[in-house]
């Protein structure tokens, strides 16, 4: 499975994009990944139907500042919740998890678990990835 990277500007934040385990539509996952790219960002484009320590380990690797999932069909995998359970054990704490898509909210409560932040749309997401740019303020 290769990753595709998209270049943003030297220093940009990184994003890791897939879509986990049995979600095998790319489409919003691509357009999170181009809507990432203008907004100044590096995307590392894992693809779609990925093991969350697949996509734990890109993250970690490429030193992702966020990863976000894209969850269009179908919206009643058991399996999803022990998956994304999986994914947060493995990434870093300070690394959000973003998860959008048309059936994102049949997995609400699963992503409520591991603190994912629901994207509502592209919108969203995008005034998303502008506030995760800010510089952190440590007091």
């Amino acid at each position: 499975h290769s990753a595709k990277s998209f270049a943003g500007s030297e220093g940009a934040p990184l994003l890791v994009v897939a879509t986990p385990t049995g979600q095998l539509h790319e489409l919003g996952a691509l357009l999170a990944a181009s809507l990432a790219v203008n907004l100044g960002w590096r995307v590392t484009y894992l693809g779609a139907s990925l093991p969350a320590a697949e996509i734990a380990g890109a993250a970690r690797q490429n030193r992702a500042r966020a990863v976000a999932l894209s969850l269009v069909y179908p919206d009643d995998d058991a399996r999803l919740e022990s998956e994304f359970i999986r994914l947060r054990e493995l990434l870093p704490a300070e690394i959000p998890i973003l998860a959008g898509g048309r059936v994102v909210s049949a997995y609400r409560d699963s992503l409520e678990k591991i603190g994912a932040l629901e994207m509502r749309d592209l919108a969203h997401l995008g005034d998303t990835l502008d506030q995760l740019r800010k510089p952190t303020t440590k007091p």
